[in-house]
C-alpha cells in the first residue's frame, strides 16, 4: 500500500481573512470504515482527483443516502454527517467560519439554500470551479495544487470591489462574546433592527446569528474537552457560554450525537472526526 500523504496549507493575507487552510489527503486508509464528522462551523469546497463516488450514509443504519462526486460543496452544518473514513485522492478548501460571503458567486443560488446540505458541483457551482478540478488534476505536487487554488481565490477576491465589515464585525464580535445576550448588543451596535440583522446575517453567512452562535460555542466546547484531562463540567458550561449544565449537555449531544462525557470517551485522532465503525 502507498504511503498516506496529510498537507496542510495556510493561505496568505489578505486572502488569509476569508479561508482557514487547504488540504490535500492521498492514500488514507484506516482501519474503521465511517467517521461521525461534527460541525465545524465552515463551509468547505471538495475535489475529489479520482473517478469514484463519495457516499454520505445514515448514522443509524449505515445505507447511503447520498452520493457525490468529482467536485462538491458542503453548506454550513448544525449537526453532523457519517462519512466514509478513507480518503485516496481528496483536495478540499476550508473557508474560515462566517467568512465565505466574497466567494458567494461561486454558486449559483442563495448560500441559505445550502445550509446543511452537501451538493454536488454540477448542480450549483459555476463553470469555473468545475474547470479547476481539472487543473488540479493536471499538477503534480500538493504544493502546486496549494498555489493554484491560492490564486484562484485571491483572483475572486480582487473582483469583489468592497468587502463587508457589517460580516466581519458581527462574526467577530460573536467568536468573543458566545453568550446569548451578546446577539442583542451586537444588535444595538450595528444600529439594525433584529429582524434586518438576522435578514442580512443569514444571506451571508447562511444561517441566523443564534444558529451560528450554537456552532461557534459547540466547537469551543470542542477545544476545550481535548485540551483538558480534568474537566468540571459546570465550570466548562458557564465559560463555552451556556445557560447551565443542562442545556450544554442536550445541545453539545444535538450537534455530536454523544454527550459531553461520551465524547470523552471516543477514540480519535482528529477532534471533528470519530470513528464510528
Amino acid at each position: 500500500m502507498r504511503e498516506s500523504v496529510l498537507n496542510i496549507y495556510r493561505p496568505v493575507f489578505p486572502l488569509s481573512q476569508f479561508v482557514s487552510h487547504f488540504t490535500y489527503i492521498q492514500n488514507f486508509y484506516p482501519a474503521h470504515n465511517y467517521d461521525r464528522y461534527l460541525p465545524t462551523g465552515n463551509i468547505e469546497l471538495f475535489f475529489d482527483l479520482t473517478d469514484h463516488e463519495q457516499c454520505m450514509y445514515d448514522s443509524n443504519t449505515f445505507t447511503v443516502t447520498q452520493s457525490v462526486k468529482y467536485v462538491w460543496i458542503q453548506g454550513l452544518r448544525n449537526t453532523f454527517v457519517t462519512i466514509p473514513s478513507k480518503r485516496m485522492n481528496l483536495f478540499f478548501i476550508t473557508f474560515s467560519k462566517g467568512m465565505f460571503y466574497p466567494f458567494l458567486s461561486i454558486i449559483n443560488m442563495p448560500l441559505d439554500e445550502i445550509t446543511g446540505k452537501i451538493v454536488n458541483g454540477d448542480l450549483i457551482l459555476t463553470k469555473e470551479v468545475l474547470i479547476l478540478r481539472e487543473q488540479l488534476l493536471s499538477l503534480a505536487t500538493p504544493d502546486d495544487r496549494f498555489l493554484l487554488a491560492e490564486r484562484y481565490l485571491q483572483k475572486i477576491l480582487n473582483r469583489k470591489q468592497e468587502l463587508n465589515p457589517f460580516i466581519d464585525f458581527s462574526v467577530k464580535w460573536m467568536q468573543s462574546a458566545q453568550d446569548d445576550t451578546s446577539l442583542q448588543k451586537l444588535s444595538g451596535k450595528i444600529g439594525y433592527s433584529q429582524k434586518h440583522f438576522i435578514q442580512i446575517f443569514r444571506k451571508n453567512v447562511g444561517v441566523t446569528p443564534k444558529n451560528f452562535l450554537q456552532v461557534l460555542r459547540f466547537q469551543k466546547a470542542i477545544k476545550e474537552i481535548n485540551r483538558n484531562s480534568n474537566i468540571n463540567w459546570a465550570g466548562l458550561a458557564y465559560d463555552c457560554g451556556y445557560y447551565d449544565q443542562s442545556h450544554f449537555i442536550n445541545d453539545f449531544k444535538r450537534h455530536s450525537g454523544f454527550t459531553p462525557e461520551e465524547y470523552v470517551l471516543q477514540k480519535r485522532e482528529l477532534s471533528n472526526f470519530i470513528p464510528i465503525k
